[in-house]
């Protein structure tokens, strides 16, 4: 989306009752020099009085970016001193509401293009309108790499905390093509995820905030389950059970959301099970030898077909006799499930996979 488009939307989001048009100017940057202006000013009134937005442009709202712009209209405020009613603005095309949050916390208004508009002086102004949809998800998927495939690289990086990795020893050990591994470490290093040695090799520098990024990517992706009871007591008795069955650990099955955090860290009381299932002969199996009743209320097992087919099982373990997807997986199907799993999910980071990471 180039500068002029960008404008035009800034025009479309402001035309709403209650709102004052907006008046856009277009700020030059000086080419081969660093910049020393806002991307866009926008000027307008509310009410009788006159208000200038320094708008720093961001193509994606991921938490590096977020970040980064933050602290570039920070430094834009500071070096310009407007006054009162000059405002640091943050433009993307959506917001997702941890961002939203995020801004309004830091006092930074912002402006996304899918219509989610926060502008705020205390007692003086506010303008706010939320809860608008992702006008561009197709659009911000391109090029991301928290496909299937590129995620295998994340996952090999995660498992090796400080360590640098090349492009053919990740491509080896995830069984991908180099050539797709250098793409991936090629956009990860430009989010800001990675950090490169001067032989090339990899290793994960920005880790939470790749969390929080990949996290909400998995939050718009559908995942089809299958339902059923199960008439055990516990899911303490489940999962003794799944460890009783011979070769299950060899198969496409993995327990995960708070099935597998009982297993690896234990916070929350939930009493389903859910669990990814690579195949429906695999699923199938398990209905009958546990004698599971398919149903549509009143399920306590829930058999997942994974978004990530390919990579969904990378780094699973057996934990008690039962596989568990990996403590990375674990934390994204959490943070993503209604049910107290932001809690369980937080917990895991915490006990987890922060010491582990801070440990080198």
């Amino acid at each position: 989306m180039n500068r002029q488009q960008i404008i035009s939307r800034l025009k479309q989001t402001f035309k709403t009752p209650g709102i004052p048009d907006l008046h856009l100017e277009q700020v030059n940057r000086s080419k081969g020099q660093p910049r020393k202006s806002a991307d866009l000013v926008v000027n307008f009134k509310y009410g009788d009085k006159e208000f200038r937005l320094l708008c720093e442009v961001k193509g994606d709202a991921r938490s590096i970016t977020v970040e980064n712009a933050i602290s570039r209209l920070q430094e834009l405020i500071k070096k310009d001193a407007g006054g009162e009613n000059e405002k640091p603005c943050l433009v993307v095309p959506f917001l997702p509401e941890t961002m939203r949050n995020r801004l309004r916390k830091r006092q930074i208004s912002f402006i996304d293009l899918s219509g989610n508009v926060y502008i705020s002086e205390p007692g003086r102004l506010h303008i706010e309108r939320d809860g608008k949809p992702n006008a561009f998800v197709e659009t911000q998927l391109s090029n991301n790499v928290f496909s299937d495939k590129r995620s295998l690289v994340l996952r090999y990086l995660f498992a090796r905390p400080g360590e640098f990795a090349g492009v053919r020893e990740i491509a080896e050990a995830c069984q991908i093509n180099p050539g797709g591994v250098t793409v991936a470490v090629k956009l990860l290093e430009e989010a800001g995820y990675i950090a490169r040695d001067h032989r090339g090799r990899s290793k994960l520098v920005r880790w939470r905030e790749l969390l929080e990024d990949w996290a909400a990517y998995c939050r718009v992706k559908k995942q089809n389950e299958s339902r059923f009871y199960w008439n055990a007591r516990s899911l303490g008795e489940m999962i003794s059970t799944l460890a009783s069955i011979a070769g299950l650990p060899g198969r496409s099955f993995a327990l995960t959301r708070h099935a597998g955090a009982h297993l690896v860290a234990p916070y929350v009381n939930y009493e389903g099970l859910h669990a990814y299932v690579g195949d429906d002969e695999v699923r199938d199996e398990l209905v009958e030898a546990l004698k599971l009743r398919p149903v549509d209320k009143g399920a306590n097992v829930f058999f997942l077909q994974p978004y990530y087919k390919g990579s969904v099982f990378y780094g699973a373990r057996v934990v008690e006799g039962v596989k568990v997807v990996s403590d990375i997986q674990l934390y994204l199907d959490l943070k993503n499930f209604p049910v107290r799993g932001e809690e369980q999910a937080e917990n895991l980071l915490r006990t987890v996979i922060a010491p582990f990471e801070e440990s080198v």
